[in-house]
């Protein structure tokens, strides 16, 4: 994943951040946040030959999207279209990422 993908992720995420009101749905956005940046970190280790830290964040990540969809349920009757905007795309992106993890495993 490059740099780039990562940041434009990061920022999303910052800005999804911005248009929360509930804080249980915070709270899981925060986490995912986390999740992604330990990602990060793995992938760097991933890269000097640590291939079970990114398998690690992976699954950490697949939970911790996973729980922000069910939050993300509870609270979408209540978000205006502007901001179900920016959650799409989160999810999109984070969607994204998980594809490309799994062929960065089936070729490594």
């Amino acid at each position: 994943m490059s740099a780039d993908n990562n940041n434009h992720l990061l920022n999303l995420i910052d800005v999804t951040l911005g248009f929360v009101k509930d804080k249980a749905f915070h709270d899981a956005l925060i986490r995912i946040q986390e999740a992604q940046r330990e990602y990060l970190c793995a992938e760097a280790d991933a890269k000097r030959g640590k291939e079970r830290s990114i398998i690690n964040a992976m699954a950490k990540l697949d939970i911790e999207t996973t729980k922000l969809k069910f939050e993300y349920r509870r609270i979408q009757p209540v978000l205006s279209s502007g901001a179900q905007i920016h959650f799409d795309k989160l999810f999109d992106s984070l969607q994204a990422q998980r594809e490309r993890l799994v062929q960065e495993k089936k070729i490594g």
